[in-house]
Formats: C-alpha cells, sequence, structure tokens
C-alpha cells in the first residue's frame, strides 16, 4: 500500500513539474516561432521610407550563412554612397 501512495504521488508531482514547465515555455514565447521581440528586426527590415542600400544592408545583415559570422562591414555615407569591406579572417581563409 505505501508502495502505491508514493508512485501515485510521484505521478502527480511529475505531472506538476510538467505542466509548471510548459507554462514557463509558453510565458516566455519559447514555443511561438517567429513571435517576440527577437525576431522584429526581420518583420521591418524593409521600412518604408528608407534609402534602398539601407534596405539592402539590413537584408543582408539579417541573412545566414553557415557559420552566422555576417563577415561583411557596410559604410552608408550621408550622400547615399556605400562601400563594403569583406572580412578575410572570419571566412576561414
Amino acid at each position: 500500500m505505501i508502495r502505491r501512495v508514493f508512485l501515485s504521488g510521484l505521478g502527480v508531482a511529475g505531472l506538476g513539474l510538467t505542466g509548471a514547465s510548459i507554462w514557463r515555455l509558453e510565458s516566455n514565447h519559447v514555443l511561438r516561432a517567429g513571435d517576440g521581440p527577437a525576431y522584429a528586426p526581420w518583420a521591418d527590415w524593409r521600412q518604408a521610407g528608407t534609402n534602398p542600400l539601407e534596405q539592402l544592408v539590413r537584408a543582408a545583415v539579417l541573412a545566414a550563412n553557415p557559420h552566422n559570422t555576417q563577415p561583411w562591414k557596410f559604410h552608408l555615407s550621408p550622400d547615399g554612397s556605400m562601400s563594403t569591406q569583406i572580412l578575410q579572417g572570419a571566412l576561414g581563409s
């Protein structure tokens, strides 16, 4: 009889822990793909009224690559010109 009470108590505790874990994950938006402040740059990278070169830079910064290094630097000058520098060390060469 004591074993049965122990196992049922263990089951109730396990269910409670599982429920609390799922609630915590949901309250921190871990289970929501594409939602939350971390995804904001992907939603507004194409802002209205911005320079097309600036939109290009925003898209390039968010672009994925195999090592997630983004090995480039951009400089947009006030006159609308852009210079690009690719960092060779980040490319593994």
